[in-house]
């Protein structure tokens, strides 16, 4: 249970984040059909930041099952 409520806690804290990601990566690659290499980028980035601190709370592979669940609701909600 603990492990649920820190993935949510992590995801709640990079929302923001993750949603201007959403928001430039739309504007910067506008036409449709690349979702997945959209979806790529914000995960190399993420592997990145991830890699590169030391407080890791929660397995990356666990956290973006998360991340791309709500990457999909933003890109919706953003693209409306």
């Amino acid at each position: 249970m603990s492990q649920i409520i820190a993935t949510l806690k992590l995801i709640v804290q990079i929302l923001p984040v993750l949603a201007e990601m959403v928001r430039a990566l739309e504007s910067a690659v506008p036409e449709g059909g690349k979702g997945a290499q959209k979806l790529e980028v914000i995960r190399e980035v993420l592997t990145s930041a991830y890699a590169a601190t030391g407080e890791i709370t929660v397995p990356f592979l666990a956290l973006w099952q998360a991340v791309e669940k709500v990457v999909s609701v933003l890109v919706k909600a953003i693209t409306k």
